[in-house]
């Protein structure tokens, strides 16, 4: 029987690393190759153990149903180094000298999954139709390509080896070209037929004779696109219109038709990235049926929906590439997964992006975000993510403005991102921002630490957690106070709290709670201020009132989570250290104009791609609501420190005494003397009084005795403070 090789390296999925127990070899049509005990032809699963020991499988699942992962279980069986087991999938189920499973393969092609005790996804085969005799399995024993195979049960695949390369290759040194590009395609002898289009579908377009063709890119203008039309939520509706670049399916057919192998790869015109595009560029390439198939695609809804599941059993192989400033950054193999919660029902999905050595030996090139080491992981946040409240904002990319404002100047591990437009497979897939993740690597890499030194405690039940060991403590109590700060980072949590009620965040501190500390050590836990996406919407809230009482939580957010808080806004100690650190910031990281040129700054490297978005996602609606969005954000930004002071100052009792006073000599509090240096004095109905100095932490009003009740405005180095004053 002449041997096929059908190279599918993305179809097949071993969603866990690579295993050393491993789905080695399948037949779903056996017709005379090999015999059971029963004198039967069924059909077979040859399972091989990669590793240097013996393991055993009691407890391990073998399945034909994602669902139902635990279908047949495998009974003492163990398996020898650098050795097989042979599975008859014959539906007799039964244990022994001979294994047979309660299922059978289709011939027309389905999933075989393998799980371990724990109900883990170890790997998941996705095998096409096959006739009868021809196997599907790995190329060469535990390797991570599947191919079709002249058979070899219990014996080494060596196809390979065997039968030679049948990889079709694009023999062209670039995938960016300048105005127009001739690509000579090459496949083995084996592939008497090549099926070529421009939309990257496999078995579409017009057969060529031969094992080699020419494929012409020039005009674009007739590109049709493809996979902006599968549906990635229920309501859908698909764009009129977008950018496209060639996305190159080769099919590879025997003389009869039967489909060999299959190639993609999208072909990008520098003259239009540059002419169009002054933002970062990321390609992002998979197969179709990675993101779009109703079973397993994460991208769609599908049978389960799918883009609502998480966990290394839906992250799907891919290839990224980012390009800037005409230059190629990065190209490499990845893992992608669905990133966000409430994101994930709108139609524009982020994605997390996972550098393994599964994939490749490359990382995310740290200098593209300004850091000084690579990274194993980035987030592609979409144009979306914004969500306050019940609704989604038509600005996007708040939490990026937060992360740009603080900058450097912060002890709260403050990300690093990008705008950058995105296509996938050749299609304009929208504005998106590169973000690093906030995970054990993120935090590793800053410290200079590896992720096992990393304890990271992140999720809802954390904000209890959080609250726990310190909520009967007195920050006030000297003693008391040295307990709190050997399990929290005193300055830390004075920054957190401060950037979290400043930009008035109503998504914490429910939610997006996170925190750190080095494994095995008795270092304080550090916070991670991140998710900012809740932002820049209300000037007037006062945090400080929200935190103190539970009017308007509903029983989502119970008091636990708040107990940390209450600690806090009960210590006279915490609130000056946080008095001191914003009036410290306030002319400087939170002055008004400077936060006003980077966010004027961010939206001008956007805005000339707003429209593209739009007809994209069909959002924002218009052009005009993304705008009055932005005007929004700069309201937040010009009055919100006129409420931050004025609630901030309220924290604290007066500091000013005696009130009431007979004399008319006022003194400050001893704590206060040296941030207020001078007062002024109006009546109720605003019509100044008085104005002076402050010498020595006193001032003289006794000119102003029998007044009544007065205003009284401090101003200093913690900016201004009013308080009523009564002179009788």
């Amino acid at each position: 029987m002449k041997a096929i090789l059908f190279i599918l390296p993305i179809l097949f999925l071993q969603l866990y690393a690579h295993s050393q127990i491993q789905i080695n070899e399948i037949m779903s049509a056996n017709d005379d190759i090999i015999f059971d005990e029963d004198g039967d032809t069924p059909d077979w699963i040859e399972l091989y153990n990669s590793s240097d020991t013996t393991i055993c499988l009691d407890q391990w699942h073998l399945s034909d149903n994602f669902d139902q992962r635990t279908k047949w279980r495998l009974h003492d069986t163990c398996i020898q180094a650098h050795s097989y087991i042979l599975i008859w999938a014959s539906g007799k189920s039964r244990s022994g000298n001979s294994l047979h499973t309660n299922f059978r393969l289709r011939g027309s092609g389905e999933n075989l999954i393998l799980s371990d005790p724990a109900g883990r996804l170890i790997e998941r085969m996705i095998f096409p139709p096959l006739e009868d005799n021809v196997s599907y399995g790995k190329a060469r024993d535990g390797s991570l390509n599947a191919t079709l195979l002249s058979p070899s049960p219990g014996r080494p695949n060596s196809a390979a080896a065997d039968y030679g390369d049948l990889l079709i290759r694009f023999e062209t040194d670039t995938f960016f070209y300048k105005d127009n590009l001739l690509i000579n395609i090459q496949a083995s002898d084996s592939c008497e037929q090549l099926q070529a289009n421009l939309e990257g579908r496999i078995a579409s377009g017009q057969k060529t004779r031969g094992n080699s063709l020419n494929v012409e890119l020039n005009d674009q203008s007739t590109l049709n696109f493809y996979y902006a039309l599968f549906p990635t939520i229920k309501n859908f509706r698909p764009p009129a219109r977008l950018m496209k670049f060639p996305h190159v399916g080769i099919t590879c057919l025997d003389d009869s038709g039967r489909i060999l192998s299959f190639k993609d790869q999208t072909f990008v015109d520098r003259t239009i990235l540059q002419r169009k595009f002054d933002l970062p560029v990321v390609l992002i390439e998979s197969q179709e049926d990675n993101l779009f198939n109703e079973e397993f695609g994460i991208m769609v809804p599908g049978e389960n929906e799918n883009f609502k599941q998480e966990g290394r059993d839906w992250e799907r192989p891919a290839r990224i590439l980012l390009y800037n400033d005409d230059e190629i950054l990065l190209d490499a193999e990845v893992g992608i997964r669905i990133h966000g919660h409430a994101t994930r029902d709108l139609p524009q999905k982020s994605l997390k992006v996972y550098f393994r050595p599964k994939y490749d030996s490359l990382k995310f090139p740290g200098h593209f975000l300004n850091r000084d080491h690579d990274l194993n992981r980035v987030l592609v946040r979409s144009f979306h993510s914004d969500f306050i409240g019940n609704e989604f904002t038509d600005f996007g990319f708040r939490d990026d403005l937060v992360m740009r404002i603080i900058g450097e100047e912060n002890l709260v591990y403050g990300q690093r991102s990008r705008p950058c437009v995105v296509f996938l497979n050749g299609e304009y897939w929208g504005i998106y921002s590169l973000h690093e993740a906030t995970d054990d690597d993120f935090i590793a890499g800053i410290e200079d630490l590896t992720a096992d030194e990393i304890t990271l405690l992140s999720g809802p039940e954390s904000g209890y957690f959080a609250s726990r060991p310190v909520r009967h403590l007195d920050l006030d109590d000297a003693m008391e106070r040295r307990r709190f700060e050997q399990f929290y980072d005193f300055e830390n949590l004075v920054d957190y709290f401060l950037f979290q009620t400043f930009f008035a965040n109503t998504d914490w501190p429910h939610n997006n709670i996170k925190f750190w500390h080095k494994t095995n050590t008795d270092l304080p836990y550090k916070f991670i201020l991140f998710d900012m996406d809740a932002t820049f919407k209300f000037p007037g809230q006062n945090p400080f009132t929200r935190l103190n009482s539970e009017a308007g939580f509903t029983s989502r957010y119970p008091s636990k989570y708040y107990q940390l808080y209450d600690v806090l806004l009960n210590s006279d100690h915490f609130i000056q250290s946080l008095r001191k650190r914003y009036f410290d910031l306030r002319n400087d990281l939170l002055a008004p104009e400077r936060m006003l040129d980077l966010a004027r700054e961010w939206k001008e490297s956007i805005e000339p791609h707003i429209l593209d978005q739009k007809e994209r996602w069909h959002y924002p609606r218009r052009k005009r609501d993304w705008e009055k969005s932005f005007e929004e954000i700069e309201h937040f930004i010009v009055t919100r420190q006129l409420h931050f002071d004025q609630f901030i100052n309220d924290l604290t009792p007066s500091v000013i005494f005696p009130n009431p006073s007979s004399t008319g000599i006022l003194q400050l509090k001893e704590s206060d003397k040296t941030h207020y240096s001078s007062v002024e004095v109006f009546d109720l109905t605003g019509m100044k009084l008085f104005e002076s100095d402050i010498q020595e932490g006193s001032f003289d009003l006794s000119d102003l005795s029998g007044r009544g009740m007065v205003i009284v405005k401090l101003y200093g180095n913690f900016g201004s403070r009013v308080e009523r004053i009564l002179l009788p």
